[in-house]
């Protein structure tokens, strides 16, 4: 072998060798995460993922991590095809479609108890921003059943049309008042990108061309109202970053466009500062179960930096996911999975997993 061929493997098999010993902790910490999420979050009987498993309310996002859920497993199983991950997104899935079979046709409640009867209501912008986001990235995946596209389309259209009649308000089961958060309506950051992107990707996921005007109707005035993003955190800006990512796949025309990829990328940027509440976690001294007890410090030292890693990798540029990529990497080799009683951060991050994976910024070996 000539020496200037094996001066040019030696560094490639270094490489090579540190990328596998480098993979190993984020393959094993993946494995831990899912068997978490699934076997102790996603219960049996209703398919429902609770919010905690304890020390607060189970039923209080399911609609919305339940469909950001079904988002990851969605974008898991377009890298695996394996028969596990099917299964978990069709249990989810169905946990999904049920908070939709509660209340009045459209109506999609916060969560459902084990009793398949008791539902919590008051749902917001934020669970049917979860709930629509994670229908349309199954039904895009390829994973859907022709049976299970019709249901899906035939869900997004009932939602619609009793936002429409609402006036895009979000009311309570009754109709007798808009809920807490439930302005829909407002020309405002987080409510417009929401709106739009119900009714752009309800137009493609319905088949329905009557969405097509309205969407450019509710539209032309929501134009101006993307940002500012300075006040928000990452647990805001996670769900507005799921609503631009569908209006960037589904919006074709390049001069709108265009608006909605310079948002993403002002949106990445204001996430860039909240990955370093990371390092408080590996700082603090107490035992796991008081730093995981603790909210405040759970918020900003777990749930802000997984959540600030999902949206960089959903909406960022190159540059920007390289930034959060260390993050990812850290929490899925340290995070204590096993002791998590909320399953937000678990869920950010398996989301991110899959978007790093789709991007080529994970080796593709490994177990998962």
């Amino acid at each position: 072998m000539t020496r200037w061929r094996t001066q040019w493997l030696v560094p490639a098999l270094v490489a090579a060798l540190l990328a596998q010993a480098g993979a190993a902790p984020v393959d094993d910490g993946i494995g831990r995460l899912r068997r978490e999420i699934a076997t102790r979050m996603v219960r049996k009987g209703t398919g429902i993922l609770v919010t905690r498993t304890a020390h607060g309310d189970p039923l209080e996002d399911t609609s919305l991590y339940g469909g950001f859920y079904l988002g990851a497993l969605s974008l898991a199983w377009g890298e695996t095809r394996d028969a596990e991950t099917a299964s978990l997104a069709r249990r989810v899935l169905a946990g999904l479609l049920l908070n939709a079979s509660m209340g009045e046709p459209g109506f999609v409640a916060r969560g459902v108890a084990e009793d398949r009867t008791t539902f919590r209501g008051e749902p917001s912008a934020d669970q049917y921003t979860g709930f629509l986001y994670g229908l349309w990235e199954f039904q895009r995946s390829g994973l859907a059943t022709a049976a299970e596209l019709r249901q899906i389309g035939d869900v997004w259209q009932v939602v619609l049309k009793r936002l429409q009649r609402d006036g895009w308000q979000i009311l309570t089961n009754d109709r007798s008042k808009v809920t807490r958060y439930g302005k829909l309506a407002g020309i405002r950051p987080t409510r417009s990108e929401r709106l739009l992107s119900f009714a752009l990707s309800g137009a493609v996921v319905t088949g329905e061309r009557s969405w097509w005007p309205e969407y450019e109707r509710l539209r032309i005035p929501r134009m101006r109202s993307l940002g500012p993003w300075e006040r928000f955190e990452s647990w805001v800006l996670i769900q507005t970053a799921a609503s631009l990512r569908m209006l960037c796949v589904d919006e074709e025309r390049p001069g709108v466009l265009r608006l909605y990829a310079e948002t993403s990328h002002e949106i990445a940027a204001k996430c860039l500062p909240q990955l370093t509440g990371w390092a408080a976690f590996g700082s603090d001294k107490r035992p796991i179960p008081g730093r995981l007890g603790d909210r405040t410090f759970a918020l900003r030292a777990i749930r802000i930096p997984a959540e600030a890693v999902t949206t960089i990798l959903l909406l960022g540029n190159d540059e920007q996911a390289k930034h959060a990529l260390p993050v990812l990497r850290e929490m899925l080799a340290q995070m204590p999975f096993e002791q998590c009683h909320d399953s937000r951060p678990l869920v950010a991050l398996e989301w991110a997993y899959w978007l790093a994976k789709r991007r080529g910024l994970l080796p593709t070996g490994g177990k998962r």
